[in-house]
């Protein structure tokens, strides 16, 4: 081959490769869960996607799911993270879910949920957002997604490390039809 046609090959090899790279960064801004794992929950309806460097880990319940970005690692951890889903939970037909929550807030030094409420939506669903979802370490958000008038789900973020993932795995979460 002669110099011309291996810098044609050269050209094309780099075109090539700059455009696979765009589609790669395009494809991850419009969906950053691109490419994660997805856990289905059939008996509580619900599915959530999560890192494949993260996992569940044995959870409290047989109905709660805990995600981990230390999955089989030490649980002690500085920087670990867990993101738990309890079961579903019961609340009267006649209470909005914004009522009933505000009634079961933290007083001061409790360790439930407590902090600014928000409504939010995330892939359609109503949730409400709380500042700090509770516990007795360093805790993130935590988000009340009502799945039917008489039952809502809890998905709390404990520790503050990985806010953006955390966020990211929370705004997968979907009920399943």
């Amino acid at each position: 081959m002669n110099q011309r046609t291996i810098n044609i090959l050269l050209l094309i090899l780099l075109v090539v490769v700059v455009v696979v790279f765009m589609i790669m960064v395009v494809r991850r801004s419009l969906d950053p869960t691109a490419g994660w794992s997805r856990y289905e929950n059939v008996s509580q309806g619900y599915s959530i996607k999560y890192p494949s460097s993260w996992g569940p880990v044995d959870p409290i319940d047989e109905s709660d799911l805990l995600l981990s970005n230390y999955p089989e690692g030490d649980q002690m951890e500085a920087d670990r993270v867990v993101i738990e889903i309890s079961g579903l939970n019961a609340k009267p037909a006649d209470n909005n879910l914004i009522s009933f929550i505000r009634d079961s807030l933290a007083e001061d030094g409790d360790m439930r949920p407590s902090g600014n409420l928000v409504a939010t939506e995330i892939n359609g669903l109503q949730v409400l957002k709380i500042d700090h979802s509770g516990g007795d370490g360093p805790d993130g958000p935590g988000y009340y997604i009502e799945k039917s008038p008489t039952e809502y789900l809890f998905i709390a973020v404990y520790g503050t490390d990985y806010a953006e993932t955390a966020e990211n795995i929370v705004s997968s979460f979907r009920f399943l039809k």
